[in-house]
């Protein structure tokens, strides 16, 4: 009995393995699925032209598909769930692709095996043969004999030619050069049967320079637009022949030359029978994303542009496939014989104008959802991903990791049990893009910092968080002061508090996450207290309350804005500075042997206004990158670059010593001052690196009412470096200490004093 109760027990227990087993896998399963659902989308969205124009509320295809995908438990669902997603684009060029699909070749029995040949009926009409592709391959005279049965044909009342293509082989179908040759004999022989030039049909694809803001203003040159190529045109050289009408016999793998055949329609100079089913528009570009179960989906990213600006190429006839019979007899032949002969009348093909310039779409912030079902919470996932893998410059830099956060995303985000914690995983999730830009504003982030702050500031140091100041407007509070090192806040050991937020932050590198700790460290409601453990410079620690009653501004020095030191070297505090006061300070200092410009802050003037006053000629200061898009194959992303140069233009220039000082709060406009002054003299800088936040910012929404901002441009210098992923780095690395923190010493201003003085 106790045997067949240990084989029961043991039998329940590897059941609940396996289902746990199975739960695991069909969870990792749902959120493989999930992801490729999102680069669908994604791509479709910012490069199918569609969708720059069109009616598509591509958000709810999103929304309608998410749950399909979550249910899916054979492949045949999630391929169905995919399907949906794409029929809403209405666009038989954009599919899943079927494997097991085969093109249907013309079954016909050739006249003669040798290509191009023609035949001429009793009533005097031609019908010129040019089907298998592979013969005009690497063979000049194909083409030159090509063109020869052209101008024989001008004898007759009229010319089929007929270029159904027969070969079915996968091969075959994708071979690109082989397309080539046919085009390139045709484009050469085409000509003499024209008596005035053809414009051909060209195409679009969309283009993104960046991101559009959706909440900022656009700071940076972002744009979305169509991009318009391969415009060309047949030159006619039919002068010398007669003019004959023209019937072209098409199928499938004709597609090479629908660009051709849509301009010879446009100038009714041909018409065209396609045999096959016309449900897929030739003559564009296509890409392939590979989705997980194995399935691709092909989607559209171009569109053809006929000469009167409509899109896409149409036969004017169709017909189905031609039954085993003789060339001569089969129905295609037959048919463009009798257009030719009148007995049979074409329809006109009426086009589809459509516009050409791509309309502002703004994103939908869906401002009335404070906690979004599972199903927004997701497309904000998707939207924010998206955002960053085509257009963020860090984007660059992430590469195959940005999948796997995706996978490890997409269930949290589905758990997200309130509001707070969904705005808390977006949070995170922006810290994973080392972006130093990014910030996730929302109030529900804002109020879990806290708004309001105790008298103090501070600065993590040497690995430790210390009181680096008091503000001069604190009244009744505990003795504190700086050098004090902070052990607890609220009951929480600093460590555990500064690792807590730095994950809802994010920096490009860990001293810029570290510094963004330190401002919201503190934070709480107004009114509050907070009880922080502190350790004094002897080692005794102390508990002390102060009470939250400011809003967070970070320190700023104190003193002159700009003088001559006691030491004979020039000051200037760029961070405090007024553009006003600008040529005062300069006058100021004109005549020192030295200068120190302080940047440790930020600067509110344009920086070229300061420059003028160093510069001694015209030299490369740094570059504007901004990603470029026209594809969803990342193989194939861009950058549009923007110089700028510095060059002499001040009534005067500093001809003394430069020394510039830096740390992390050097800003964005600081920070490209400080390549500037790179490119104009020969500049020391001194403390620690910047933040490397300078480039052009932009900005989109998510549902609650979410704003995101981000780096929408990249800051390189000339040479390509980039300045956000390392910042302006000291040519001396001076770092605050805790006993210079605890002393009032401004440890960096000292030691750039100390090096003046020295090199004297």
């Amino acid at each position: 009995m106790r045997t067949i109760l240990s084989i029961l027990f043991t039998l329940t227990l590897l059941s609940g393995a396996l289902s746990a087993a199975d739960n695991i896998d069909s969870a990792a399963i749902r959120s493989e699925r999930l992801a490729g659902l999102c680069r669908v989308w994604g791509a479709i969205k910012y490069f199918h032209p569609y969708l720059a124009y069109r009616n598509i509320d591509w958000d709810s295809a999103l929304i309608r598909t998410i749950p399909k995908v979550r249910r899916a438990v054979t492949v045949t669902d999630y391929k169905a769930a995919i399907e949906g997603l794409l029929g809403f684009i209405k666009d038989p060029s954009t599919h899943v692709l079927d494997t097991s699909y085969q093109r249907h070749p013309s079954r016909i029995t050739q006249e003669d095996s040798l290509q191009p040949y023609m035949l001429t009926t009793d009533n005097d009409l031609a019908v010129v043969v040019a089907s298998d592709y592979s013969q005009f391959s690497g063979d000049i005279y194909r083409t030159d004999q090509l063109r020869d049965l052209f101008v024989d044909a001008t004898q007759t009342h009229g010319v089929v030619v007929d270029i159904r293509r027969l070969d079915t082989s996968d091969d075959s179908v994708t071979n690109s050069v082989t397309q080539a040759t046919l085009r390139t004999a045709f484009l050469n022989a085409l000509p003499v049967l024209l008596h005035g030039d053809v414009p051909l049909a060209s195409s679009r694809r969309r283009v993104h320079v960046g991101y559009i803001p959706q909440a900022t203003a656009n700071a940076g040159d972002y744009l979305s637009a169509f991009e318009y190529r391969n415009t060309t045109a047949l030159t006619a050289a039919g002068k010398d022949y007669q003019s004959v009408p023209i019937v072209f016999v098409v199928n499938e793998g004709s597609e090479a030359l629908f660009d051709v055949l849509a301009g010879l329609q446009i100038a009714h100079r041909a018409t065209v029978v396609y045999e096959g089913y016309f449900d897929q528009e030739g003559g564009i570009e296509t890409y392939d994303m590979d989705l997980p179960d194995s399935l691709t989906v092909r989607m559209r990213v171009s569109e053809m542009i006929k000469p009167d600006g409509t899109v896409s190429f149409d036969p004017d006839l169709v017909l189905p496939f031609t039954t085993d019979t003789s060339l001569m007899a089969s129905p295609p032949i037959q048919l463009a014989l009798d257009i030719l002969a009148g007995t049979r009348v074409a329809p006109p093909v009426i086009g589809r104008q459509m516009p050409s310039i791509v309309p502002n779409m703004p994103e939908d912030a869906y401002t009335e959802m404070a906690y979004p079902d599972v199903e927004y919470r997701l497309l904000a996932l998707f939207r924010l991903w998206n955002i960053v893998e085509y257009f963020s410059p860090c984007g660059f830099d992430l590469g195959p990791a940005w999948d796997s956060v995706l996978l490890e995303f997409i269930p949290r985000m589905e758990t997200a049990s309130d509001s707070l914690d969904y705005v808390l995983v977006l949070a995170e999730f922006g810290g994973l893009t080392h972006d130093s830009r990014v910030s996730i504003e929302t109030p529900i982030l804002r109020y879990y910092f806290g708004v309001f702050y105790p008298p103090i500031s501070v600065r993590y140091v040497a690995g430790k968080t210390l009181v680096s100041g008091v503000r001069d407007d604190a009244q009744n509070i505990p003795d504190i002061r700086p050098g004090d090192v902070i052990l607890t806040i609220d009951g929480e050991d600093i460590v555990s508090r500064r690792k807590r937020l730095s994950r809802l932050l994010s920096g490009s590198t860990p001293r810029v996450v570290d510094h963004k700790v330190d401002s919201v460290l503190l934070g709480g409601r107004n009114g509050s207290e907070v009880r922080l453990t502190i350790q004094r410079g002897d080692g005794n620690e102390e508990e002390i309350v102060l009470t939250r009653h400011f809003q967070y501004q970070p320190e700023r020095r104190k003193g002159k804005v700009y003088a001559v030191l006691p030491s004979g070297v020039g000051y200037i505090d760029l961070d405090r500075l007024t553009q006003n006061e600008i040529d005062s300070a300069m006058d100021a200092v004109r005549d020192t042997p030295e200068l120190i410009l302080d940047l440790r802050g930020n600067i509110d003037f344009p920086p070229e206004q300061l420059i003028s006053y160093f510069a001694q000629a015209s030299a490369p200061a740094f570059k504007i990158c901004t990603p470029e898009r026209y594809t969803p194959d990342l193989k194939f992303a861009g950058v549009r670059e923007k110089f700028k140069r510095i060059g002499p233009g001040g009534e005067w220039v500093y001809n003394g010593r430069v020394v510039a000082l830096i740390d992390m709060d050097t800003g964005d406009i600081a920070e490209r001052l400080c390549l500037m002054l790179s490119a104009a003299d020969d500049i020391v800088f001194i403390g620690t690196p910047t933040g490397g936040g300078a480039g052009d910012i932009t900005s989109t929404v998510l549902p609650g009412g979410i704003r995101v901002i981000f780096t929408g441009s990249d800051i390189r210098y000339p040479d390509g470096r980039s300045l956000r992923t390392a910042g302006v780095q000291p040519d001396i690395f001076v770092e605050p200490t805790i006993d210079g923190i605890g002393n009032g010493k401004d440890e960096i201003l000292d030691a750039a004093v100390e090096y003046l003085l020295q090199k004297k």
